[in-house]
């Protein structure tokens, strides 16, 4: 139940977000000419040109042989379609459109599917009240590599045309494979699949191998409810090899991601996840945000908080991590044991600065200093009734490949009020 209640306050906190949308789809009868309809989009992939209108979507540009033309066109529409906050019909004020269509281009340019990628809104020629957008996206590079600590990546978006990416795992301690889908069937539907074994080598994180925790699979199935918000379930069996106890967990969420008008690429968003263990009869839940501000073209200040509880008494393979858990930790020099939490609340920032840009065999590689603290106060499992406060202070150095490599190194160094310091690495570019 409190799991239901958490979902009913988010919604209820992120409904103004959407609120002056609604009502302006339904009271244009009753407002002045500043009200605009988008009576068509016209969609360009790769020189191929669709037109969606209210009613349908038809390709319109002609070619000797349909099915020679249909075959030249990388991504379908129904893919660009999903990256997009407009559809034709809609009534909005002229500056709400023009926002809808500049977070629609950030998403497209974002995803790593388009080289490029622009949505632009066509002054009307007849009617006053109308618009056309017009949204021309190139096909990008779609074979991804990637790795971490001792194992590689390999694996390719926009299969089939689709919203879709399958990838492979392989190395000395990360091996399996990821599947998702977020169009199935040509309709906001999310599906995926992964399945995972994380040795033969040690991995961190995956400590209590005499669980059998090196191995992890989950299916996920959720659905659109706006291109910024989803909400998802996961089915998770964290043990399902060899002699191992096996532990199976029902984790639904709810996502938001949200680009911001100020700064330079600034953006928001949070996840709230609950974890339900049937054979444990146990629960627990989590809700985690974070704030992106751009304050110049390479220098962001990043700010995330995060908070764990459970109302039953957590054991140490299912307790919060704040040692291991990357992009949610106490980044200092503190024992396993003393971030293992019942519950907790932690804040972590960071000021980040890009210090040089290159681009090798035209990758996108640039090179992040930063600077962090973080805080955070919990109850470890091992004494549930004793508060601890824990700190970290510090700096670290990133390495970002861009697309199509998507690869993301940190390292960092922190000590804490009592000058104990801690070396961390992980596969990541920081929550």
């Amino acid at each position: 139940m409190k799991f239901f209640k958490i979902i009913i306050f988010i919604i209820l906190l992120i409904s103004p977000l959407y609120a002056e949308d609604s009502v302006e789809d339904n009271n244009t009868s009753s407002v002045s000419d500043q009200y605009v309809e988008i009576s068509k989009i016209r969609i360009i992939i790769d020189e191929k040109i669709f037109e969606w209108t209210e009613g349908e979507l038809i390709q319109t540009d002609t070619a000797e042989n349909d099915d020679v033309a249909e075959s030249n066109i990388t991504l379908k529409s129904s893919t660009i379609i999903s990256f997009l906050s407009i559809k034709p019909g809609r009534k909005v004020k002229q500056n709400s459109l023009e926002e809808l269509c500049r977070d629609s281009e950030l998403r497209l340019n974002k995803s790593g599917y388009f080289y490029s990628a622009s949505v632009m809104i066509v002054p009307p020629v007849k009617n006053p009240d109308e618009r056309t957008v017009i949204v021309t996206v190139t096909s990008g590079y779609f074979w991804r590599y990637s790795g971490g600590n001792a194992w590689g990546m390999i694996g390719k978006a926009g299969l089939f045309g689709d919203r879709a990416s399958f990838y492979l795992f392989a190395g000395w301690n990360k091996n399996g494979f990821e599947y998702m889908h977020y169009r199935a069937g040509g309709i906001p539907l999310i599906l995926g699949a992964r399945a995972f074994y994380f040795g033969p080598g040690d991995y961190a994180g995956k400590r209590n191998d005499e669980n059998g925790n090196r191995f992890e699979s989950a299916a996920t199935a959720g659905w659109f409810l706006h291109p910024d918000l989803i909400i998802c379930a996961d089915l998770a069996d964290s043990g399902f090899g060899p002699d191992s106890k096996g532990l199976v967990s029902f984790q639904p969420y709810i996502r938001y991601e949200k680009f911001l008008k100020t700064g330079t690429d600034s953006n928001a968003g949070f996840e709230t996840r609950s974890f339900i263990y049937p054979s444990l009869n146990k629960f627990k839940a989590e809700t985690g945000g974070f704030v992106h501000a751009g304050l110049t073209g390479s220098t962001v200040f990043a700010f995330a908080l995060s908070g764990g509880y459970s109302p039953d008494d957590l054991t140490e393979d299912i307790c919060f991590d704040l040692f291991y858990t990357e992009d949610r930790n106490v980044r200092s020099g503190y024992e396993v044991e003393q971030l293992s939490a019942s519950d907790y609340l932690l804040g972590s920032a960071e000021l980040r600065q890009t210090v040089l840009t290159l681009k090798p065999a035209g990758v996108e590689c640039r090179f992040q200093t930063f600077l962090f603290a973080d805080a955070a106060g919990l109850h470890t499992i091992s004494d549930p009734d004793e508060m601890i406060i824990a700190d970290a202070y510090g700096a670290g150095f990133r390495i970002l490949f861009e697309n199509p490599v998507f690869a993301r190194f940190t390292f960092s160094y922190g000590i804490n009020r009592d000058i104990n310091g801690r070396f961390f690495f992980c596969g990541t570019a920081g929550f």
